[in-house]
């Protein structure tokens, strides 16, 4: 049942990110850097508590050449920056930005910078119970 439900929300997932990119990929080389980047713009509802309602909030997701996933405000603020480690696949990319801001995964990688051994989920640098697993 838990592998249906996993398959379900992910399904949701990629049809929710579809959604959410508001503008294609672009390229464009930075005179400092020389660094070739590919940039996403998003969009995310997040809940303002205070007013109690949904904001409409872009960001920006930058893809380097050197195999860093940039997360970022459209103002510039950096909000997270993860590092590729296994580049023959696809990368993982977030595009909900509260779990761009809090969801942090820890474990070790092997040979190919493959993931091995067991993995836990953090959220706000607390163990989420009954997340993560083994890879072999």
């Amino acid at each position: 049942m838990g592998n249906k439900q996993i398959n379900l929300f992910s399904k949701e997932q990629q049809s929710l990110n579809k959604e959410k990119q508001i503008t294609s990929y672009f390229h464009y080389r930075s005179r400092e850097s020389q660094q070739v980047e590919e940039i996403s713009i998003y969009e995310d509802n997040v809940w303002d508590c205070y007013n109690s309602r949904f904001l409409r909030t872009k960001f920006q997701i930058s893809l380097t050449s050197t195999q860093e996933i940039q997360y970022s405000t459209i103002e510039g603020q950096v909000l997270r920056i993860d590092q590729r480690k296994d580049i023959s696949n696809k990368p993982e990319i977030l595009t909900n930005l509260e779990q761009i801001k809090y969801l942090n995964w820890q474990g070790e990688y092997g040979e190919n910078y493959k993931k091995v051994g067991k993995w836990i989920a953090t959220w706000k640098g607390e163990n989420l119970e009954d997340i993560g697993g083994w890879y072999l």
